[in-house]
Formats: C-alpha cells, structure tokens, sequence
C-alpha cells in the first residue's frame, strides 16, 4: 500500500486509487487505544480490522500491533512526542517503511503506519496526550482540537465514537440519557446472561443512540414489523 500525506492527512492507495483518508494522528491513537480499559463485550479489535481492511487480508493486518509490549512502547513514544521528540522505540517500525523521492511511502502493515502516523505528526502538529473521559483511553491530539474526547469507537459500540457519543449525550439532555443508559444496561446483562443474542444487541446499539432511542421491546417489535 502507499501513501502520502495531504492536509494534515495520510492518504492511502492502490494502484492510485485511494483506499484510505485518515488524520495524522489516527493510526497511532488507534493502536494505544487497545491499551484503554475494556468492556465485557469490547469489539475493538474487530473495529481495528474492518477500519484497517484496505492494507489486505485479515490476516496479519494488525500483525505484532496486538502485542502489549508493542502498545506500551507506542504509548511511551506518544508521550515523547508532546515535547517534539521521536522516540527510538519505534525505529524498527519506521525501518519498515519504504519512502521515495517523490514522497510516496510504501506502507506494508499497520504498526508501520502507526509509526509512520507518529512521525508525521510530530512534524507537522503541537501534540498533547489526552485522556478520553467515556473510553478512559489515552490520545494525541493537537491544542487546536478543543474536544477532550477521542475519535476511536467508543466501549460497546458498533460504529460510534466517543466524541459521537459525547455530542449525542449532551443533545439528549441528563434525564433522556440516564433512561438510556439505563436501557443500554439492561440489554447488556441480559446479554451476559446468556438470554439476549449478541448480534441483536449490537444493531439496537447501532440503530439508537441517547439522543434518539426505542426501548428493546419496541424496537424488535419495528424490526420485525
């Protein structure tokens, strides 16, 4: 896969056409966030696999990224990056990278995009290292960013992100968003318990949100409708 950077941005293609537009700072927040606190039911690392499906098959995608070691050593080097430093424990991983002339860069897996991401960023961004107060998580970001909620897909979603989540929360209003709650739980024990289907329970939280919601019953009831 190869890659160039445009508008504080990292374009990935193929046979020039594009397969990826992500953030600078993407690809690295992604990998430390395999480090955040997890869930019951913590689809994660499957969203890393489908969001990074574009640099080949499933297998070997997020290769060595996976291993804490790995994360740890990401993380320690997203910290020197908030005082401009790059830090030599990613070297290996930048060694993977294959750059041209012309800027193109050969980008062969995800832990060398991640550190390619890393380099990148503290290039061209003041960073700071956050923590994301729904996934607890921490994340790089630029001062410019006024958010202090990430961009991963937030614990026990589908397809939401924290800052989603956040902006849906704050529209929904706290007595809207605790009945919500309330209902996201519910479902999720009944889950645990072995008496709601996984997959089930994955669309409803795909479908509703704090800001506009269907109790379980309803919606199953509108689904099969």
């Amino acid at each position: 896969m190869q890659g160039h950077v445009a508008y504080r941005q990292l374009v990935l293609s193929e046979k020039d056409i594009e397969k990826l537009r992500l953030p600078l700072v993407a690809p690295i927040n992604d990998l430390i966030g395999q480090l955040r606190p997890k869930e019951g039911d913590e689809p994660y690392v499957p969203y890393l696999f489908e969001r990074y499906q574009p640099l080949g098959g499933r297998q070997g995608i997020l290769g060595d990224a996976q291993k804490r070691v790995v994360q740890t050593a990401f993380l320690d080097a997203a910290l020197g990056a908030t005082k401009g430093q790059l830090s030599e424990h990613v070297a290996p991983y930048l060694a993977r990278l294959k750059f041209a002339p012309d800027g193109i860069v050969d980008v062969p897996d995800f832990t060398a995009l991640a550190a390619w991401s890393l380099l990148e960023s503290v290039r061209r961004l003041r960073l700071e290292l956050r923590t994301c107060p729904t996934c607890k998580g921490k994340w790089l970001a630029s001062p410019e960013d006024l958010s202090r909620y990430c961009q991963r897909l937030a614990p026990g979603q589908v397809s939401k992100d924290c800052r989603t989540l956040d902006y849906e929360k704050r529209l929904a209003g706290d007595v809207a968003y605790s009945a919500y709650r309330r209902e996201y739980k519910r479902l999720t024990e009944a889950q645990r318990r072995g008496s709601l289907d996984i997959k089930e329970l994955m669309r409803w939280r795909e479908q509703n949100g704090p800001a506009q919601w269907l109790p379980f019953d309803e919606w199953k009831e509108e689904q099969h409708g």
